[in-house]
């Protein structure tokens, strides 16, 4: 642990760029250089188990100190360290921060350092009742990481590295280790930041991410169920994807019914889901649709978009939410 509060250049330096976006890469390669120097694969074993705390608090201290820069207090304020806790496995082990990294439906995520030295985020259950739901997903990538025919979407869907039970009280929860990419970014956080929509070339390529996630669910005979802009991430300059919220997903049959409802997202499901019926790949097509028309800045509830946009962009984008799947 960091026994005092250094500022932030004490520990990258002063930057002296003559602009952010200058500062900004100084302020990055300082971090590279550091963190080659402190990673645990370059400490002794028996000094692996500080090593990774310590890397794990050089990558706090970037991030904060790219808000700080952002924000005009680098050369002033300094960087304090979280708190952490560790969970173990068969595997190794896993130092996490106690300050959750972001809550999801049914499982609270925290952001860490795996046994190797990597990021990871740890997904843990809320309750013993949601263990399947992460036992669910954990076993669907794996199906997408192993099966021949599924690797071409594997790459865009999250890395398992690890799932154990961990003890809560006379209980068990169930965690999963995912790969962490920090360059990524959700739609939802875009959308925050865009809330008229983006401009039109972005939203374009975006749009094809948010439909191949309801491809993906298809080609392994699923219903995804939640395509909703937290569950869509994108690179902003590699533009590769990421998609997430397989714990909903419902294999494709007769009786497929979305039994779980995301709250916040509730206006990017479709009728057939609030009326308890059958779902099937055409329920995916709607919500990538709905995502979709939010990213152009259109009206899901009202079926419209703007009317800047080619008349052909806007009629398939519509065709997505007829309410009746037959249409």
């Amino acid at each position: 642990r960091l026994k005092v509060s250094p500022s932030f250049v004490g520990i990258f330096g002063a930057l002296g760029g003559s602009d952010l976006a200058a500062c900004k890469r100084a302020l990055d390669a300082a971090y590279r250089k550091l963190a080659f120097m402190t990673h645990p694969d370059q400490a002794p074993e028996s000094h692996r188990d500080h090593a990774t705390r310590v890397f794990q608090e050089l990558g706090e201290a970037h991030r904060a100190a790219t808000i700080a820069l952002e924000q005009g207090t680098y050369e002033h304020e300094r960087f304090v360290a979280t708190a952490t806790f560790t969970l173990a496995s068969a595997l190794g082990e896993y130092t996490l921060g106690t300050d959750p990294y972001a809550e999801g439906s049914f499982s609270t995520i925290f952001a860490g350092i795996g046994p190797d030295g990597r990021r990871i985020l740890a997904k843990v259950a809320r309750a013993p009742t949601d263990n399947p739901l992460l036992e669910h997903e954990a076993a669907l990538a794996r199906r997408f990481a192993t099966e021949p025919s599924l690797r071409p979407a594997a790459r865009f869907m999250p890395e398992l590295k690890d799932t154990f039970l961990v003890p809560d009280g006379a209980l068990q929860l169930r965690v999963s280790i995912y790969a962490h990419r920090t360059e990524l970014r959700s739609l939802a956080t875009i959308l925050d930041a865009y809330p008229s929509g983006l401009p039109p070339e972005d939203a374009g390529w975006i749009s094809r991410r948010v439909m191949a996630q309801a491809l993906a669910a298809e080609s392994v005979r699923m219903v995804h169920g939640a395509i909703i802009p937290a569950h869509v991430l994108v690179h902003p300059l590699a533009r590769e994807p990421l998609h997430l919220g397989w714990a909903h997903a419902q294999p494709a049959s007769t009786a497929a019914r979305i039994t779980h409802i995301v709250a916040e997202a509730k206006g990017f499901y479709p009728p057939e889901v609030f009326a308890k019926g059958v779902v099937d790949a055409r329920t995916d097509i709607y919500m990538a649709g709905a995502v979709i028309t939010k990213l152009f800045g259109g009206d899901v509830c009202g079926r419209s978009l703007p009317a800047h946009l080619p008349r052909s962009v806007r009629e398939n984008i519509l065709a997505c939410l007829h309410e009746s799947p037959a249409r």
